[in-house]
């Protein structure tokens, strides 16, 4: 019996997956050209590793970012070098991911970033090597364990990122993975992201108000793990960008109207008014990061993506002009190339910085091409088929599942009618094509 669901898990996804390409059109670099390439060109030339292990990444996030913004770009631009460097990220990622699924040595959070290099293996990747239904079967399997895991407390990847963050950083990469694959993969991998949205969402989400103005944050407010403080934006940047997501499939006005709360009180307590970009939490309001606000601009860009506001794009913008003002700095150990610091702190520009937020920050500046240059794309309702359960009829369910459990058997009836039908050919020496 557990054959038999697994065969027709296997053949529904056949039927109904989507096609792995890139769905955009070549995207040319205009807005933040200069910072753009000038990052891009500092990490290819003295960051990169043979080994596809980039040299300064603090937090293993450069081996899941770089993939994501080199395969893009290098496939607009025909630029090989940069095709290979993301094939190389992509495979060590690869290994080092199932080497913890083994019992290997591997990092226990190093393993977990790694589950993000899937979804561009799947959409992007050069070769054949990964284009193909066991590994798509091997990359929803990583993922929904994955991010069930995610859900209890406690766990490695929590204390060490923080609760929300790693949430919705898994939640809005499961969605992605959803719309790439679609089908029965996509619609439970989206069906886990959503659960993990409202686990979030139960022992995570408070809502204030100040001024006048109603607002709402996560808040993991546990002394005893990380990035624990008020309204911080480490932890919320990526639970909004899951919210923006969640929306674009679902249609759903919590998701919508719980990230223009969370909006409102990061432009009402966290933004700075004179400099741009968001503080860090509440008690450090002098201090502004670059993975903060690139996991806003991101969630600020897919809010566009998802509803055509431009006032959500107005303020990515607001937040690159920051960056670009007051990050973007010539990199001390090479002189002549550029890179953005890893925070700033009441006019102070450290001058230390990590790869992978810089790959976050070109992943930042593509996106927001990306959008203005082909429209928002207003992503569409996925799932079994293409829908979500909520938007089903019990009549529809009924039908989709009835035919879950009848393709094995429709498949073994098609291909013996292909055999027999071959048979004849052969017998009666005919010329045709089975």
């Amino acid at each position: 019996m557990k054959k038999l669901c697994l065969l027709s898990v296997l053949f529904m996804s056949i039927l109904c997956q989507s096609d792995l390409t890139h769905p955009a059109g070549a995207v040319t670099i205009i807005e933040y050209e200069n910072m753009f390439h000038e990052i891009l060109e500092n990490l290819r030339t003295n960051y990169w590793s043979p080994d596809g292990n980039w040299l300064g990444d603090w937090m293993y996030d450069a081996m899941a970012l770089a993939p994501k913004a080199l395969y893009p770009y290098g496939i607009d631009m025909g630029d090989m070098d940069l095709i290979n460097k993301a094939n190389i990220t992509v495979d060590r990622n690869i290994d080092l991911l199932f080497e913890l699924l083994r019992g290997g040595s591997t990092d226990f959070v190093e393993g977990l970033m790694g589950t993000y290099c899937t979804l561009e293996a799947l959409q992007f990747y050069s070769g054949e090597q990964y284009g193909n239904l066991p590994f798509e079967f091997a990359a929803w399997l990583t993922g929904v364990f994955t991010q069930g895991l995610i859900q209890e407390v406690p766990n490695p990847a929590g204390d060490f990122l923080g609760y929300p963050f790693v949430m919705g950083s898994y939640a809005y990469s499961a969605i992605e993975y959803g719309s790439i694959v679609k089908g029965f993969f996509g619609f439970t991998a989206t069906w886990v992201a959503l659960s993990i949205i409202e686990t979030a969402n139960k022992n995570y989400w408070v809502e204030d108000s100040f001024i006048d103005v109603d607002y709402g944050y996560y808040w993991d407010n546990d002394p005893d793990h990380l990035w624990n403080e008020p309204m911080n934006s480490f932890v919320n940047g990526p639970m909004l960008m899951a919210l923006a997501r969640a929306y674009g499939v679902t249609h759903d006005d919590e998701h919508l109207n719980k990230a223009d709360a969370l909006v409102r009180g990061a432009n009402t307590r966290l933004w700075d008014q004179d400099r741009g970009g968001y503080a860090i939490h509440l008690d450090r309001p002098g201090r502004k990061l670059l993975a903060d606000n690139n996991s806003f601009i991101l969630a600020l860009v897919e809010l566009y993506n998802v509803t055509g506001q431009v006032t959500y794009l107005g303020r990515a913008r607001e937040i690159l002009d920051f960056i670009e003002n007051d990050l973007f700095m010539e990199d001390q150990d090479h002189p002549g190339y550029f890179i953005c610091s890893h925070d700033w702190d009441n006019g102070y520009t450290n001058p230390s910085f990590c790869t992978g937020c810089n790959f976050a920050q070109l992943y930042s500046i593509y996106r927001l091409n990306q959008l203005v240059q082909n429209g928002p794309i207003h992503p569409d309702l996925i799932g079994v088929c293409g829908q979500l359960p909520c938007d089903r009829t019990r009549v529809e369910d009924c039908l989709i599942y009835t035919g879950i459990l009848l393709t094995p058997f429709l498949s073994i009836i098609w291909f013996g009618r292909r055999i027999r039908s071959k048979e004849a050919c052969e017998e009666n020496t005919c010329q045709c094509m089975c």
